[in-house]
């Protein structure tokens, strides 16, 4: 060949002669002159081989003394390589790998052979030239050229030696930025250093690339090229982010091959030294750099060897010293700049000459030829091709196939491409060329053409030879699209006919029509016959990518085969499928390409789910062999299970079809999901690509190796499982011919999108599901990177094998379990008496228990088609309510019907606040089903944001895991609100610029609505709008409360619709114009800027500190990992101390960055520190603290991940206890800094319980460097635990005052559940410390039993939750007391406060419970327990009221300085112009405003007592009630009356104001009525209870309010213990309501603002309902009795409420009447419908058992009374004529056998008084039996007092006489039935 060229040469034909040489064995410079010349140069050449062999041979000498290094690295690497086999590259379990990175990387790359084959990938061959040439590395972690900064990484810590004889010296940076200029600073200090980077992260380097160019210093970057993010993030490959920077003055040198990335590597290091300019040498990004194949691999000795030892003292000659000093860097005026510039050209121009006389030797080295440009084809070609890269192989690969077509075509490649050596292109391309296409991988909008066409065109236009050629060009390949032998096929079918310019290929573009048409036949050529193909189908996080990895490696190792694999898979972690193309022969393969229909031998799919939705088939050629891991071996089974569409592409291609049932093998091999290596055994077994002992023995050592950091155990796991595979391996043999010819049907997951509504979801995803993608058209795809929200819902991938089932008597709705959630997969519903009862016969649901959701059953439930099987929510769930179940049980218990039932029902947002636990799990998420991985710590935080805030939420995301599974395109996991379409808008821009980006966002949004609030200003000046007057009061009230979320939140939804009837009505002015426009923009946005921790502390942290010195309301949530979990866990500034990580293979040797102080410290900004699982409610309080803040604040939120490697069989499954432990251990610090505190430091976890080891041991990140460096573990766990320790107790001391109160100590010990009880505790401390007590305030946990003996006086305030459970952050504890010695706390005094829900049988059992406990221990209680009931009118405030006072005097409480000061205002009031006042005040919560249908006397007109029957019509159920609920009737006072009461006061009633709540303070429901502009009358007639009866404590602050003075004097002394019978006689004798109160003492005038203060808001009135929704739908009845009394003097006094439906009656109102209703739950439990209901009342008391009887009846007629138990009413009342309440609808009951036994009591009717309890005991017998025989239940209903005790006597005296039971008996059964839950009394 050689001789032909130099011939060739001298002939003159230099074109063809250089193209022969390009493809010679050896390259050699290109002569000049005459063949003397050639033969001179050839012996000088051979002379100095001779020379450099000498030296090789005595370097070889030298080299010997390093054996025990390379044996070292030869050891730790192939642990390294073995060590994860099995978890999945993909899935991040790989300590030493990047997600994304090959198994075979970490291989020895100091071979002794001269060039042994090894199974490397891309990256690794570049790095092991890399790291052998360089004395410095600066990395920072980007995919995919992470593994190459990973690799070096590894091999310096295990000491590997470069060509120097020393480690490469490898450094994190915070950013590529930084990386790029710490590489700009080695170089200048005369080192050899290099840096790895891709896409974003090169464009972070130039700045640095162009100062580096500039300055003429040798260094190489190697780029893994990848796309650029534009309108959406993509990882993938292509040559966007290398051409981005090709004017920076880099030479440019690229690699086709996993070969040529060791090669060309070796040229840019040794090239850029001697040529000084600095070498960019990339490979394709994934394409390349994580193909394996089969290279040949040099030592470190022969890269030695090549080094220019004159350039290389020069470059470190030329490094800074203080001994030979020099300047640099300076700056130039106009006048030199230019000169300067181009005073650098001579080393542009030598450098191809550099270039290409390096190849020369490293060719001659390996005998693989390298050149300037690569030729292949006919050597007088017709048609050219021009490309860079790894597709020139594909390419290449179809000139055959066209040759034998008789065309002349060829390809030039270009290796270099800066400086583009155009004489050298001009060479290689012979005057018979056409055409040339030039293909460029890359896109840049806006230019003329790209970049490597405009390069030719260029070079081209300068020889007149090529003047009649034509120059094509065209895309290819961008985002790592698929480039084929076919589609090269195309283009040359193009270029010899049709010559489109400016075309595409691979893609249908049916917008611009670039697109080439498809080629005339479908080529594999670049696959040689001989190859065996394979490809494995797998789901992201399986481990199934790990085990092929492995299985190149050992079958690349182990035999003369070449191997070649690609593993195709999406940038999302977890849920999505993996595709592996592997290939294995005795020929070179140079395919890149995945494996093309009919291709493969081999198939396997390791997720049974697959079958239904990827059509995996059409990979198989006809015979070849397909593995399914199923649970079906029987033909019958797989005819049920296995789509038609499959079956018969079995049939058609007669494939060997086999099952294994991997999943049932790992389960019992105790594996838990990993399948990885079953399903590798049958591929060995079945390939027969190695024989099959041979590589079984292999594989089984491989598993040693891998699993020897886990211990025997789970080796023998593996090994367990590799013997047990292939006896549930199972050949099927199946009905070819029946099979074959079944009907074509599609695919089960392509009829899940067939008729969607949403176009998108049609086109778009549901080809990319399927893995079509590739398929789908131009025309089809949203512009700009927007795409619809909520894809996610539409997939149901059904990849859990186990889901969560819940047992709905076990669960006590504290929704836990869909709090913590990652995927938002099991969460609770409401449903309304009809709805359920249209339920799933499967759906069972239970009485909603919280009183804001009366009305409503509950259920919990899970969407096993979604759920991922992490069982986080088993796990946290704390009544043992939730079981793991097979999908095929789930299928049974209806978890699809339930799901879909349930799901198409309204979610109530309205009934709970978002601010707690409960409250927020009852709203909507607007984050669900999202690809994170399987118990993701990071997604519950931000599904949490979306359910608090989603409505009005706006996010700027940071780059990383949040954004790849926050918006996977086609599958968008962000939804909108069911109700009204709202939604969180969500953008993510770069990894590095997030805050800023969110920043930017924050500032334009405040600023439209500054300016939208001056135009309200000027448009309430006009008369614009008064035709609406509606809305010049909502304007008003917007202007005031702008600021308010709430209130512009509901001023959304009212204003536009006013300002469009405004607009109809011809407001036209400016101001209208600049409000109209603008009116998407009255709601308060709320900015999150969300983000990793290695956005937040490394790359993104400058920007970070720069908006939070910034003083903006924005909020920032940082989801800290510890690691870059994105990029495959390598270390951040947040990874703490101990752990190993990537780039910390050796463990991090410093402390965790504190980003929470470094914000503290600017004193303004809210920091809190979170972790959700250990406790619930500091993370909501938090977040809620945060996002009210106005100003910036910083959320830290502990996000345990798959990096954590938790040392657990469930791994992320123990998410919540992960948490926890970190917490009570100390390691992650619990606490809330807000800046409006006068102590703004409050740490939510104050007592260490657990030390830290016990939280390490937990996860292998630290276990690993505790197994490999104990001493080091030992130091550094030390050192974190002295950390900690300080950091424990200056938070601790930041909570204490500088001039702590010198008082009585008090401890305030809490256990609060949702918060309620925490905050209550805290208002009680504020209480004792302005008495001047030493409070201290604690949870119960954050104490112990020694603690509590060393105090004195303490107060607890405790909750009940569920059945009786104590709190979490009480348990600890309350464990510890049972535990202690009796007397230890003999000197504690005590008191307790306990809050809890009478509707529970263990009503407030917590707070009895901690009492007995800590009477036992001695301690004295100082008073009984208090009590706070949740169905109390003002809930646990009432008892509290109560309790409070009593506990002042119990422990004679010092006196409150203030407490003689008039009662401090809630409100600034502002008057306003009466036009803009609403027409009445905001209705309290859950109310509706219902048409009341009738409202009717029903006792006699001459009878005392007014009965009422009401009925209140409600058709669209707006107010739905369950069995024995109440109705709440918020009633309004009489209009006049409060006329006359205003006129009497001296307050004007017309007088209009706008309340402002002052800072600080919280005004409560008064706040939230006085929400809008109002009318002094409209106060006092809807929110001021004025005709109420004051307590004495409002008598007391009118004495504060008066002047001194007469009134003040008697004020004084009614309240006073002298005074106590004068109050009896004139206040509380006489009824006296406010009002009068307020005229008696005329002198004492409080304000209006201190009347709205003082007084107390109306209560509403509860009134059971009598009616049934079942049996009378639409409509609420009631029956009340008007409550009248006389006063001491004799005045007729009326009930408020009663007075009003006296007011409110329909037959003498003049319109419709309008009642403000809400429902409230009742206390009533029912049985089953055949136990007996025995149901006791007197008067009204009979509402409910009217009720109880009309469901009955309903029952009955729907399923027959032999269904029904007995009903027994007892009622009691005067009079049969007169109060026998719908006596007559009672008897009709009876007569129609509902009432079994109606037994009235009417005590005025007869001669002797006769009560319910007589008729009780003449009873007897059935009473007994069905109460105590038939398990009946017992209702009460009626007025207090003794009543009680009387019908309960009278039910024990029944079971004596009817039973035949003693007294102790009777009372033992009558116990029995209360503590059973069997007796339910109403008492009012």
């Amino acid at each position: 060949m050689l001789s032909r060229a130099r011939n060739l040469y001298a002939s003159g034909s230099s074109a063809a002669a250089k193209r022969a040489l390009c493809t010679s064995q050896m390259k050699l410079k290109p002569a000049q002159g005459s063949i003397e010349d050639i033969d001179s140069q050839i012996r000088a050449a051979a002379e100095q081989l001779a020379s450099l062999r000498k030296a090789r041979t005595t370097m070889q000498h030298q080299a010997k003394t390093k054996s025990a290094d390379e044996e070292k690295m030869s050891t730790f690497m192939q642990h390294e390589i073995m060590r994860n086999h099995g978890a999945g590259a993909e899935s991040g379990k790989f300590v030493g790998l990047s997600s994304l990175t090959s198994m075979t990387s970490l291989g020895d790359p100091t071979m002794k052979a001269q060039q042994s084959v090894r199974a490397w990938d891309g990256c690794t061959a570049a790095s092991h030239v890399a790291y052998a040439m360089s004395d410095d590395a600066f990395i920072f972690p980007i995919t995919p050229s992470s593994p190459m900064a990973e690799i070096c990484e590894a091999w310096s810590v295990a000491g590997v030696k470069n060509v120097f004889g020393s480690r490469l010296n490898v450094q994190q940076l915070q950013s590529e930025a930084g990386a790029a200029g710490s590489l700009h600073g080695s170089v200048a200090a005369g080192g050899l250093g290099t840096t790895f980077t891709s896409s974003q992260g090169l464009l972070l380097m130039i700045p640095n690339m162009y100062k580096i160019a500039g300055e003429l210093m040798p260094c190489v970057i190697h780029v893994a090229a990848r796309a650029i993010a534009g309108e959406a993030l993509s990882i993938f490959g292509d040559h966007q982010d290398v051409m981005a920077a090709r004017a920076c003055g880099w030479g440019m040198l690229s690699s086709q091959s996993v070969q040529d990335c060791q090669d060309v590597a070796l040229v840019s290091h040794l090239a850029t030294l001697k040529s000084r300019v600095p070498i960019m040498h990339f490979q394709d990004g994934f394409r390349t750099s994580h193909e394996i194949n089969t290279i040949e691999a040099l030592n470190v000795e022969h890269m030695r060897d090549l080094i220019d030892m004159d350039a290389l003292r020069a470059q470190r000659n030329r490094g800074l010293s203080p001994l030979a000093p020099v300047v640099r860097g300076s700056n130039q005026n106009p006048d030199v700049y230019m000169q300067a510039l181009e005073s650098a050209n001579k080393y542009y121009d030598a450098l191809p000459g550099i270039v290409e006389e390096t190849m020369a030797e490293v060719s001659q080295l390996t005998g693989r030829p390298l050149s300037l440009f690569r030729y292949a084809g006919d050597p007088d070609p017709e048609h050219v091709v021009v490309q860079m890269g790894s597709a020139v192989k594909v390419t290449e690969s179809i000139l055959p196939t066209l040759q034998a077509r008789g065309m002349k075509v060829a390809v030039i490649s270009p290796l270099l491409y800066r400086p583009w050596p155009g004489d050298r292109f001009l060479e290689h391309l012979s005057p018979s060329v056409q055409t040339v296409t030039v293909l460029d991988r890359t896109k840049e909008h806006g230019s003329f053409r790209e970049p490597l066409f405009l390069d030719v065109a260029a070079t081209l236009q300068e020889d007149h030879r090529f003047a009649g050629l034509q120059l094509l060009g065209g895309r290819y390949g961008l985002g790592s699209k698929e480039y084929t032998p076919t589609m090269a096929l195309s283009i040359f079918e193009n270029a010899a006919g049709p010559r489109k310019d400016r075309f595409t290929v691979g893609i249908e573009d049916d917008v611009t029509y670039t697109s080439l048409p498809a080629a005339s036949e479908v080529s594999d050529a670049a696959v040689p016959e001989s190859t065996t193909q394979c490809i494995f189908f797998g789901l992201a996080g399986d481990g199934t990518v790990g085990a092929n990895k492995n299985a190149v490696k050992i079958i690349g190792d182990n035999s003369n085969l070449k191997a070649q694999a690609y593993f195709a898979y999406s940038s999302v972690k977890a849920g999505t499928p993996t595709v592996s193309h592997m290939r294995f022969g005795p020929e070179s393969l140079e395919a890149p390409y995945l494996t093309l229909p009919n291709s493969a031998s081999y198939a396997a799919c390791s997720f049974t789910g697959h079958i239904n939705s990827l059509d995996m088939l059409r990979y198989v050629k006809p015979g070849g062999t397909f593995v399914l891991n199923c649970p079906w071996s029987e033909i019958g089974d797989l005819e049920t299970n296995v789509p038609a569409y499959v079956r018969k592409q079995i049939g058609e291609k007669d494939i060997k079809f086999y099952t294994i049932d991997a999943s049932r093998v790992a389960q019992e091999s105790e594996l838990g999901k990993l399948t990885n290596n079953v399903m590798q055994t049958a591929f060995f077994n079945l390939s027969n690509v190695l024989p099959v002992e041979q590589a079984l023995g292999y594989f089984q050592q491989a598993i040693q190796k891998t699993y020897k950091k886990h211990g025997d155990v789970v080796i023998q796991r593996n090994l367990r499982a590799v013997e047990n595979a292939m006896s549930n391996l199972h050949l099927i043999e199946y009905p070819k011919e029946a099979w074959a010819a079944l009907p074509q049907e599609p695919l089960p997951e392509a009829l899940k999108y067939e008729g969607h509504m949403e176009q998108f979801v049609q086109q778009v995803q549901s080809k990319m599901v399927m893995l079509q993608g590739d398929d789908i058209p131009v025309s089809h795809f949203p512009i700009g990177g927007v795409t619809p929200m909520g894809l996610s819902n539409n997939e149901k991938k059904t990849q859990a094998a186990e889901v969560p089932e819940v047992d709905m008597d076990k669960c006590t709705q504290c929704n836990y379990c869909s709090y913590v959630c990652p995927h938002a997969v099991i969460r609770p519903f409401l449903m309304d008496q009809n709805t359920y009862d249209s339920a799933p016969p499967t759906l069972e649901a239970r009485k909603a228990t919280s009183s804001e959701q009366a009305g409503y059953y509950y259920r919990i439930q899970v969407t096993a088609a979604d759920c991922t099987g992490c069982e986080v929510c088993v796990k946290t769930c704390p009544d043992d309510a939730l079981r793991m179940v097979t999908q095929d049980e789930a299928k049974e218990l209806g978890h699809e019907e339930n799901w879909d039932f349930l799901r198409a029902l309204p979610v109530r947002e309205d009934l709970m606040k978002a601010n707690s636990v409960k409250g927020s799990q009852m709203q909507q998420p607007l984050l669900e089903f999202s690809a994170a991985c399987a118990g993701c710590g990071e997604t519950p935080y931000v599904k949490l944001l979306t359910q608090m805030f989603g409505d009005r939420m706006v996010i700027a995301n940071a780059t990383g895991c949040s954004s790849i599974w926050g918006n996977p395109y086609g599958s968008a996991p962000y939804t909108v609100r069911d109700s009204d379409g709202k939604g969180p808008a969500w953008h993510n821009s770069l990894f590095e610029d997030n805050a800023e980006f969110g920043f930017g966002m924050a500032q334009n949004m405040m600023g439209r609505r500054e300016r939208l609030h001056d135009s309200v200003a000027e448009l309430l000046k006009t008369s614009d709008i008064d035709a609406v007057p509606e809305l010049r009061g909502r304007l008003t009230q917007w202007h005031e409360k702008w600021q308010s979320a709430g209130t512009s939140t509901k001023l959304q939804e009212l204003l536009p619709p006013l300002l469009e009837k405004a607009k109809e009505q011809g407001a036209s002015s400016f101001a209208f114009h600049q409000v109209y426009d603008n009116r998407s923009h009255f709601v308060k946005t709320s900015q999150w800027i969300i983000g990793g921790d290695g956005w937040a502390y490394d790359i993104g942290y400058g920007g970070l500190d720069h908006v939070v010195a910034s003083g903006a309301n924005v909020n920032i949530l940082v989801l800290d990992t510890e690691a870059y979990s994105n990029t495959g866990g390598q270390k951040s500034k947040s990874t703490p101390a101990g752990s190993i990580a990537k780039f910390a293979m050796g463990g991090k040797e410093r402390q965790k960055k504190n980003l929470g102080e470094i914000c503290m410290s600017y004193g303004n900004v809210y920091v809190s520190s979170i972790a959700m699982g250990a406790n619930l409610t500091q993370t909501v309080k938090a977040l809620a603290e945060a996002e009210e803040y106005n100003g910036p604040s910083l959320i830290l939120a502990y996000a345990p991940c798959i990096e954590f490697k938790i040392a657990h069989q469930d791994g992320l499954g123990e998410m919540i206890n992960c948490q926890k432990l970190a917490v009570s251990s100390g390691y992650w610090p619990l606490y809330r800094f807000d800046p409006r505190k006068e102590l703004p430091m409050q740490v939510d976890q104050k007592t260490l319980r657990d030390d830290l080891s016990t939280y390490l041991v937990t996860e292998n990140r630290f276990n690993a460097l505790k197994r490999s460096n104990p001493e080091s573990f030992k130091r550094l766990t030390e050192e974190m635990r002295t950390q900690i320790r300080r950091r424990h107790n200056r938070y601790l001391a930041q909570m204490t005052a500088v001039d702590k109160s010198q008082g009585q100590p008090l401890s305030i010990l809490y256990g609060s559940e949702t918060g309620n009880t925490a905050e209550l505790a805290a208002r009680f401390a504020s209480m004792c410390q302005s008495r001047g007590y030493d409070v201290e305030l604690a949870e119960l946990n954050d104490v112990s039993v020694e603690d509590l003996a060393g105090r004195k006086d303490a107060v607890i305030f405790i909750a009940t939750c569920g059945e009786g459970q104590i709190p979490g952050n009480a348990v600890s504890l309350y464990e510890e007391l049972g535990q202690a010695e009796p007397g230890v706390l003999s000197g504690l005094n005590y008191a307790i406060f306990a809050l809890g829900d009478k509707a529970y049988r263990h009503f407030c059992s917590a707070g009895y419970d901690y009492d007995r406990k800590l009477k036992e221990l001695g301690a004295t209680s100082v008073m009984d327990v208090g009590i706070g009931d949740d169905k109390d009118e003002d809930k646990f405030e009432t008892g509290f009221e109560q309790w409070l006072p009593r506990w002042v005097d119990e422990v004679q409480a010092p006196a409150d300085p203030a407490e003689n000061d008039p009662p401090a205002p809630l409100f600034q009031l502002s008057p306003v112009d009466s036009r803009d006042v609403l027409d009445s005040l905001a209705r309290p919560a859950r109310t509706q405003r219902l048409l009341v249908g009738f409202n009717k006397r029903i006792s006699p007109a001459n009878y005392e007592y007014s009965i009422r029957h009401i009925q209140v019509l409600d058709p669209e159920n707006r107010l739905p009630y369950l069995l024995g609920d109440a109705l709440a009737v918020h009633w309004t006072n009489d209009e006049a009356r409060v006329q006359q009461f205003l006129t009497a006061y001296g307050l004007n009633g017309e007088e209009s104001f706008v309340a402002t709540p002052l800072e600080g303070v919280t005004a409560g429901v008064k706040a939230e009525r006085l929400d809008g502009p109002f009318k002094v009358k409209s106060v006092f007639t809807e929110m001021l209870d004025i005709f109420g009866r004051p307590s004495k404590n409002f008598v007391k602050n009118l004495a504060k309010v008066a002047q001194p003075g007469p009134d003040r004097e008697r004020l004084e002394f009614l309240v006073s213990e002298a005074g106590a019978q004068a109050y009896a006689e004139e206040i509380s004798g006489e009824s006296l309501t406010f009002a009068e109160v307020l005229l008696k003492f005329p002198s004492v005038k409080p304000d209006l603002n201190q009347l709205i203060t003082m007084l107390p808001v109306m209560k509403p009135r509860l009134y059971t309902i009598a009616s049934s929704t079942r049996s009378t739908p639409g409509s609420i009845e009631l029956t009340v009795i008007t409550n009248t009394w006389e006063t001491n003097t004799g005045d007729e006094k009326v009930g408020s409420c009663t007075d009003y439906f006296e007011r409110m009656d329909t037959d003498n109102a003049s319109g419709p009447v309008w009642m403000d209703c809400s429902i409230s739950p009742g206390s009533f439990e029912f049985g089953e419908p055949h136990v007996p209901m025995v149901m006791t009342g007197t008067g009204t008391g009979v509402a409910p058992f009217l009720a109880f009887a009309k469901e009955r009846d309903w029952f009955i007629k729907k399923h027959g009374g032999e269904q029904a138990g007995e009903m027994w009413l007892f009622f009691g009342c005067r009079n049969k004529s007169k109060d026998y309440i719908l006596g007559d609808e009672l008897e009709e009951l009876s007569e129609k056998g509902v009432l079994t036994h109606l037994r009235p009591a009417f005590s005025r009717d007869g001669p002797n008084k006769v009560y319910i309890q007589d008729r009780i005991v003449e009873e007897a017998k059935g009473v007994y039996s069905a109460l105590v025989e038939k398990k009946g239940y017992l209702y009460l209903c009626g007025q207090a007092g003794d009543r009680e005790k009387d019908v309960l006597n009278a039910v024990a005296q029944a079971f004596v006489e009817g039973g035949g039971l003693s007294q102790e008996a009777a009372h033992k059964e009558l116990d029995a039935l209360i503590e059973e839950g069997r007796y339910c009394p109403e008492l009012y």
